[in-house]
């Protein structure tokens, strides 16, 4: 669940907001 890893989720949101930093 999603709502049990914010952190991923925060992870995941860098990457698609920041594709050239990954």
């Amino acid at each position: 669940r999603l709502e049990d890893a914010p952190e991923l989720v925060n992870f995941i949101v860098s990457l698609v907001q920041n594709p050239d930093t990954a």
